[in-house]
């Protein structure tokens, strides 16, 4: 523990916290003695996350969807609010359990289907038909009984 303090201290240097990490514990060491450099990445990770103004957007969007409902977040509202802020770039779910540690990291599809409304011309007479005879209510107007159509 000792080593480990003097190089968060300052008063030792990286390599001489990779020698003394390797002759405590020998080849497998090297996780250990880059512990420092994941570290030194996540920190400026975090930095660049607090400091993006579209990074607080999607947090804020987060908080405020996680708060609508107790603990139930709408997975599909939180995707078309965050596509709204992001437009056209990639969207990925993390997802993280405890009890077995696992992490999940999925792209989500960047697909907006929306459908869309084709023309379509009808015929004159079979809009009247379509009309008069099927889409009109009259209360006066009975109902056909029996069989219309003969089946084979």
């Amino acid at each position: 523990m000792s080593v480990l303090y003097n190089l968060l201290d300052g008063s030792a240097d990286n390599a001489k916290f990779e020698d003394e990490c390797r002759a405590i514990i020998g080849n497998q060491s090297y996780v250990l003695f880059t512990l420092d450099k994941l570290i030194y990445k996540l920190v400026k990770q975090l930095q660049a996350v607090a400091a993006d103004e579209m990074d607080n957007k999607l947090l804020q969007l987060y908080e405020y969807e996680k708060s609508r409902k107790a603990g139930k977040l709408m997975d599909s509202v939180y995707y078309e609010n965050a596509r709204v802020l992001l437009h056209e770039e990639n969207i990925y779910r993390l997802g993280c359990s405890f009890t077995p540690c696992h992490l999940s990291i999925q792209l989500t599809d960047n697909v907006i289907e929306k459908p869309e409304a084709f023309a379509v011309s009808m015929d004159p007479n079979f809009t009247a038909y379509l009309h008069n005879d099927f889409l009109s209510v009259f209360p006066g107007k009975k109902e056909p009984h029996g069989i219309t159509l003969e089946r084979y």
